[in-house]
């Protein structure tokens, strides 16, 4: 019996030898598979590294980092961090708690990618990329430098340099062809109204009528829907197109022609009826810019009872647009420009024509100083900016566009030649009828009356702007002129 217990024991002994043994054999052989694992997995990682150097070295940049680490399970990333707090180089945990280095591959550029159970988060995955950060950085981890976002997408908008050509070019073209409008509308029009000497009636009125008008339309009512379609195309019909046709500039100078010869109130009267008709063109052309508006939401309306869809008269303004609009306006201003300066140059059998041409090479830089100070309206005056409701910008290039305007008149009435005379009348023309403006005056005028408790704003700016114009042009144009008749008698 002992010896059967003896052998018993000696067999259970051996079979528990043989289990050790069979432990030990399968730790080897799991160890083993943890190695070759984990160099399959570091491998894998070193691959989507390279990987990754090609496709993120653009934006994300060169950076020194961490190789890709490979951990399963959900608490990966931390065991994970943990290893790297202790061990400089990249660890891999194995199944009894031991640790295997790897060796650290060459210098990549920042990329992890974390293995988990439920799939793989790449670079692109952005808050598993700072969760991981925020965890190596709690831990002591040293790193070159923080993950960052990628750099943002188009704006939609060209350069700063790039936007302001276009706005010149937009400003350019409606320009030359408010030039054009003005020009047909006084020889239509306006010249039968000039008729009568000395009379309240001028030949811009017209045109003043015309563009005041549809500056209802432009500039107030649909001004938001064309700048959401084009920006920079509101600029141009507004500033460029409307501002072009009108022009304050000559209306100021006649009537102070008239004040010389002595007829101040047909003076007052006419300098009264341009504005008032010039007004009540404003507010005819909103009154009916906003029936159409009304009319077309009830037609789309009716389209979104009948279950039909809605119509779409304006999309978003993007990047394609605005390169198309730089490209064609630049285009289309610069061929009008060349060819007004080679018909100058060339068409000499008509003096009127000349002054046409000659009008619209000159009137791009009038439109373009005039859009450069309407900058100043809402600036106010000194450094503490007094007055800011004064629209300064228009103000001022007003009344520098009736001085000039009564300067060139007088140098007209000093030289009486025929190359000065069409030199001074297409400079008015075109320079000076781009550069003052009457449809942005009584534009302004109406959305300063539309402040209710304010409404007195509305007349002090108008008669300041009368006013002040007025005298400027009187001073510049009545004291040569007079000088020069008393020095005659």
């Amino acid at each position: 019996m002992q010896g059967g217990s003896t052998s018993a024991a000696g067999g259970g002994g051996t079979a528990a030898a043989a289990a050790d043994d069979d432990d030990v054999t399968n730790n080897k052989q799991g160890i083993t598979l943890d190695e070759r694992s984990a160099s399959s997995r570091h491998d894998r990682a070193s691959r989507s590294l390279s990987l990754g150097e090609r496709r993120e070295s653009n934006r994300l940049g060169e950076r020194q980092g961490s190789s890709s680490l490979g951990a399963s399970g959900g608490g990966g990333v931390g065991r994970l961090a943990s290893s790297l707090s202790s061990n400089p180089t990249p660890a891999v945990l194995v199944r009894d708690g031991s640790r295997r280095s790897l060796p650290s591959p060459a210098v990549v550029p920042f990329r992890f990618e974390i293995s988990t159970g439920s799939g793989s988060s790449s670079a692109s995955d952005h808050s598993g990329e700072e969760d991981f950060t925020r965890s190596l950085s709690q831990r002591g981890v040293p790193l070159s430098a923080p993950l960052a976002p990628p750099a943002e997408t188009t704006s939609g908008k060209l350069s700063i340099y790039l936007e302001y050509v276009s706005a010149l070019a937009h400003l350019a073209t409606f320009g030359i062809f408010g030039v054009f409008l003005r020009y047909g509308l006084e020889r239509l029009i306006g010249i039968h109204l000039a008729d009568s000497n000395n009379g309240p009636l001028f030949i811009d009125l017209p045109a003043n009528m015309v563009g005041s008008f549809f500056m209802g339309w432009v500039g107030v009512v649909f001004k938001k829907d064309i700048a959401t379609f084009s920006e920079l195309l509101a600029i141009g019909l507004s500033t460029g197109l409307m501002g072009s046709i009108t022009t304050y500039a000559g209306w100021s100078q006649q009537m102070v022609v008239i004040i010389t010869k002595g007829y101040w109130l047909r003076a007052l009267f006419g300098l009264l009826l341009g504005l008032e008709i010039a007004q009540m063109s404003l507010v005819l052309g909103i009154d009916s810019a906003k029936l159409l508006n009304w009319s077309i939401a009830r037609i789309q309306q009716g389209r979104a009872n009948r279950g039909l869809d809605t119509l779409q008269w304006a999309s978003p303004d993007n990047l394609w647009r605005r390169k198309f609009g730089l490209v064609f306006f630049l285009c289309v201003s610069s061929s009008l420009w060349v060819s007004a300066i080679v018909l100058t140059i060339i068409d000499t059998t008509s003096i009127v024509r000349r002054r046409l041409w000659l009008a619209c090479v000159v009137a791009p830089p009038g439109v373009w100083a005039r859009w450069l100070l309407a900058r100043l309206n809402g600036q106010g005056i000194g450094s503490k900016h007094y007055f800011k409701w004064i629209p300064l910008g228009t103000l001022l290039t007003n009344m520098i566009a009736c001085t000039l305007e009564a300067i060139l008149t007088v140098i007209q009435i000093a030289v009486q030649q025929t190359d000065a005379a069409l030199l001074v009348q297409g400079l008015q023309l075109g320079l000076l009828g781009c550069m003052s403006t009457v449809s942005t005056f009584v534009a302004e005028l109406y959305l300063l009356h539309l402040i209710a408790n304010k409404r007195w704003r509305a007349y002090a700016y108008a008669f300041i702007m009368l006013i002040c114009c007025f005298a400027v042009g009187v001073i510049a144009y009545t004291i040569p002129v007079l000088t020069r008749y008393s020095s005659q008698g």
